[in-house]
């Protein structure tokens, strides 16, 4: 069951006296919590349901009341704990973006539609997003057969599709990542 779980926030920790527990969202719909009526989470290896009493948000931050949780004391040891949902009541994700966890399913292509290659990882870097691509034969001659670190910017990706799961880039940047692109 663990494949049918996403995190959509992190517990922090109680809030007040009413069993009120806070939780970081993580992801990029803030009222995401009006929709939610279970959390799972994970307690020493055994799988949690709660049922929620009440959501609502104070300082961008959630707080959410399980039924049958009702001291801080009893919600204690939630914290530091991913929130999670059923991956079947995912959101999808904002118009030319994709989740992290999907990354892998996706080809990069150049904007001709040729696909050169594979994306391995999508990586949460300090000062951007980036994914990892692995180029397939031919293309590893023409670009690398090393594996590239790719930002996530506009000068790189110029589209994505999320039914076909292609990645278009500019192709001449592609170039300047790559060592033989470098290679003078």
């Amino acid at each position: 069951m663990e494949k049918d779980l996403i995190a959509i926030g992190r517990f922090m920790r109680p809030h007040g006296i009413r069993g009120y527990i806070k939780c970081k969202p993580e992801t990029h719909d803030i009222n995401r919590h009006t929709r939610l009526t279970r959390l799972f989470l994970y307690q020493e290896d055994s799988l949690v349901s709660l049922e929620l009493e009440d959501s609502k948000i104070q300082n961008e931050v959630w707080l959410f009341k399980f039924k049958g949780f009702d001291s801080p004391e009893s919600v204690q040891p939630f914290t530091n704990q991913e929130a999670l949902i059923l991956s079947s009541e995912r959101l999808p994700p904002p118009p030319g973006e994709i989740y992290f966890s999907d990354a892998p399913d996706f080809q990069v292509a150049l904007e001709d539609g040729t696909i050169v290659g594979n994306v391995l990882e999508l990586l949460d870097l300090p000062s951007v997003n980036a994914f990892r691509i692995r180029f397939t034969p031919p293309f590893d001659e023409q670009f690398t057969s090393q594996e590239i670190l790719a930002p996530w910017i506009d000068g790189c990706v110029t589209s994505v599709n999320e039914v076909s799961k292609i990645i278009t880039c500019s192709a001449d940047f592609l170039k300047s990542l790559s060592v033989k692109g470098n290679a003078k």
